[in-house]
């Protein structure tokens, strides 16, 4: 083991770090040198393969390959580790558990085989990365065929705490699987962030092949979720979240009978923007969008070449009391069972607008193949609808609504067929009174999304954190404050009295998620206070009472 000590320069860096240079060599142990490294320091692996499972201690390090130092990416394929397996409830590549100060980072390397690391009674999780209460970046690492229950390949736990934070960037998940739910990667309380990461070929025996996301602030970005599988979702479960979904790209994706090949979004408050989901890999639905606590934006995506034909319909389903907006948006070539490359389901309202339909087809002529509703009425203005076969927009025949549809362009400037109501229509067919059609639009409206939309649309994400706990209430000395997500430099919490008189600052600044601790002042006097947690893009408060 060779040590340097002296001014270590990570490319990836803005500036220079004083620290202690790590060299690593195959046969020597990557732990040993973790056990003696101090805070900072960076662990230097050179090409080889290593065997052993990494459990960190608290110092914060950089364990990465030659990559770091000349960006070679021939070293990530080259440096090469995997556990060794002589602990059966720790089979994990690297372990990280209660390592809440950010710092912590994998830089270039290739993670396989792993089986993951059990903290609870659920099973094993994190194939090759466990990371449980912890902050811990990825960087250009390449994880195939690990296994575990959850998380094949990275299993990310805040515990209800929010205080762990994951940032994957330039990653590839590949052949990982899952028992349970998250074949490549699985996080639950906790910030996430996926950014330019390739996610292909994962398997979920439960739900979730790519990644499954439950109650975190997550960033999907630039990333890529293909030929992945899951029971109940192929590609990605975001469940009861809220950050951004944008320019992803969905291909090839499967899942059970019943499942969504792509997307299942839940009660989630995120701007879908600027994806790409299409052929995907079973006769079953691809996107779902549920539940109406916050609005949609689903904007300037590409639905093109789906399919649901064996037994059930629909390409994207907006159900469960979804609202808001789907714009900008391309369905073409989509072909289903019983119509719909646009599905609403009662007691759904959204707005669609601005979007291009061509070319879907409905199996059953009884359903119409570009837009279905089963009884809930919406509207449908500023679209284009040419070249589907059969009817064009229509209800189900066994739960009838009306469908707004007034100012679309439906092929030809005499507007669509319809039998009685329009029979000189040259444009797509309709063939049920309900669907207000009168007056149409001449000429095609412009579908394309406006280039300060997006821009405008992502400040409208309601906050990056939330206030998420305060216990114990009432206190009586010291109060803990759970605070999910990140926050900037201009994010306040402070404490006000009942005349909104501040009375102490807890904390300004950044902040990435986690636990803050307020200990009252011996002057503080026994009352009800409101603790004021505030940023330029979000206020919220919660009242406490302090009992001496």
């Amino acid at each position: 083991m060779q040590v340097i000590t002296g001014f270590l320069i990570v490319l990836t860096a803005a500036f220079e770090v004083q620290a202690t240079l790590w060299d690593i060599f195959p046969g020597q142990s990557i732990q040993e040198a973790a056990d003696q490294a101090a805070d900072g320091d960076t662990i230097l692996l050179h090409d080889g393969q290593y065997t052993e499972t990494v459990v960190f201690d608290g110092r914060r390090l950089t364990i990465g390959s030659e990559f770091l130092l000349d960006r070679d990416t021939s070293h990530i394929g080259s440096t090469v580790i995997m556990p060794d397996y002589s602990r059966p409830d720790t089979a994990s590549c690297f372990v990280y558990m209660y390592q809440a100060v950010p710092g912590h980072r994998l830089v270039g390397l290739s993670l396989t085989g792993g089986f993951g690391t059990q903290t609870g009674p659920s099973g094993p999780a994190g194939g090759a990365v466990h990371v449980f209460r912890s902050r811990v970046s990825l960087e250009h690492v390449r994880i195939t065929s690990c296994y575990a229950d959850f998380g094949g390949g990275v299993w990310v736990n805040g515990a209800g705490r929010m205080d762990a934070c994951a940032e994957i960037r330039d990653c590839l998940f590949e052949s990982c699987e899952a028992s349970f739910f998250g074949g490549a990667f699985y996080a639950v309380d906790c910030s996430t962030r996926l950014y330019r990461c390739q996610l292909h070929s994962n398997t979920a025996n439960g739900s979730a092949g790519a990644a499954i996301l439950m109650d975190s602030f997550v960033e999907i970005v630039e990333t890529d979720i293909i030929s992945c599988w899951g029971g109940d979702a192929g590609g990605v479960q975001y469940l009861g979240c809220w950050g951004i979904i944008s320019d992803c790209h969905f291909e090839l994706n499967s899942s059970g009978v019943h499942g969504f090949t792509d997307l299942m979004f839940i009660e989630s408050d995120a701007p879908i923007i600027r994806c790409t989901f299409t052929r995907n890999g079973e006769a079953t639905n691809s996107v779902l969008l549920s539940r109406g606590r916050f609005p949609l934006r689903f904007l300037g995506n590409v639905l093109v070449g789906n399919s649901a034909t064996e037994t059930t319909t629909g390409t994207l389903i907006l159900s469960n009391g979804a609202r808001g907006d789907v714009a900008y948006c391309l369905f073409q070539d989509n072909v289903n069972i019983s119509g719909g490359a646009l599905y609403v389901t009662h007691p759904s309202t959204p707005r669609i607008h601005h979007c291009a339909f061509a070319q879907n087809a409905s199996l059953d002529s009884q359903y119409a193949a570009n837009v279905l509703t089963n009884g809930t009425p919406f509207t449908l203005d500023s679209n284009i609808f040419e070249g589907c076969t059969g009817s064009s927009v229509g209800y189900v025949p066994s739960a009838p609504a009306t469908i707004d549809a007034r100012y679309n362009y439906w092929g030809d400037p005499t507007g669509p067929y319809h039998p009685t109501l329009n029979p000189e229509g040259r444009g797509d067919t309709l063939l049920q009174d309900c669907v207000l059609f009168y007056p149409w639009l001449t000429d095609p409206p412009d579908t394309t999304m406006p280039s300060d939309f997006s821009e405008r649309s992502r400040p409208e994400i309601s906050t990056t954190w939330r206030l998420a706990g305060v216990y114990p209430n009432p206190f009586n000395n010291t109060v803990r404050i759970i605070i999910a997500g990140f926050t900037r430099s201009d994010f306040r919490l402070t404490l006000h009295n009942l005349l909104g008189q501040e009375v102490d600052v807890i904390h300004a600044g950044a902040l990435t998620g986690g636990e803050l601790s307020y200990t009252a002042s011996p002057t503080l006097s026994t009352g009800v206070y409101f603790l004021r947690a505030s940023s330029r893009d979000n206020v919220e408060t919660r009242k406490v009472v302090f009992m001496k």
